[in-house]
C-alpha cells in the first residue's frame, strides 16, 4: 500500500547492540582472517628478526588511503542525510553508512593480507593501522549522537534504550 511505513518498530537498545555485533563480527573475521591467510603463527614468529625502523610510505600508503577514503566518504554521506525528519530513518542510514565505511576497511583489510607474501614489519604496521583505525570506529550513543547531530529531544529518545525510535 502506498504512502504506509513498512519499518518494524525499532528500540534504540536494540539498534545499538545490532550494529554493535556487526562491528564485532567484521572485527572477529579480520582478526581470524589474518591468521589464516597470513600464516601468521603468532607464537612461533621471530618479533626480533622483523626491522619495524624500515616501514616504507609504499607499505603504508593502501592503509592511510583506506582510513581517508572511509573517513571521507562517511562523513559526506552523513551530511548529505543530517537534516532527516525522522530518528528512525537517520538511525538507520547511520547503520548503511558504518556498514560502507567498514566494508571500504576490510576491503583493503584484504588487499594487504592477500598481497602480503611474507610477513615484514611494514606489513603489520599496515594491518595494525586499519585494525586499530576499525576498533576506534566502535559504535556508541554517543559518537551516533554526534555523527547525526541529534537535538536534545531526538538525543534523549536515543539514550531511552527502551523507548521506540520514531
Amino acid at each position: 500500500m502506498k504512502g504506509q511505513n513498512h519499518y518494524k518498530p525499532l528500540k534504540s537498545g536494540v539498534f545499538l547492540k545490532q550494529i554493535q555485533m556487526i562491528h564485532l563480527a567484521l572485527l572477529a573475521g579480520m582478526t581470524i582472517a589474518t591468521i589464516f591467510a597470513a600464516n601468521l603463527d603468532i607464537l612461533n614468529l621471530d618479533w626480533a628478526s622483523l626491522d619495524f625502523t624500515t616501514v616504507t610510505y609504499n607499505e603504508l600508503l593502501i592503509p592511510i588511503g583506506a582510513i581517508v577514503l572511509s573517513y571521507i566518504t562517511a562523513k559526506k554521506m552523513l551530511k548529505k542525510h543530517l537534516n532527516d525528519t525522522s530518528l528512525k530513518k537517520s538511525v538507520s542510514y547511520y547503520q548503511t553508512v558504518f556498514i560502507i565505511q567498514a566494508s571500504i576497511l576490510e576491503f583493503n583489510y584484504f588487499i594487504l593480507i592477500f598481497k602480503m607474501k611474507t610477513v615484514t614489519a611494514g606489513s603489520l604496521a599496515g594491518l595494525a593501522l586499519i585494525l586499530l583505525y576499525f576498533i576506534s570506529l566502535r559504535p556508541t550513543k554517543s559518537k551516533i549522537i554526534r555523527d547525526l547531530q541529534l537535538d536534545t529531544s531526538d538525543a534523549n529518545q536515543f539514550n531511552d534504550g527502551n523507548e521506540y525510535l520514531t
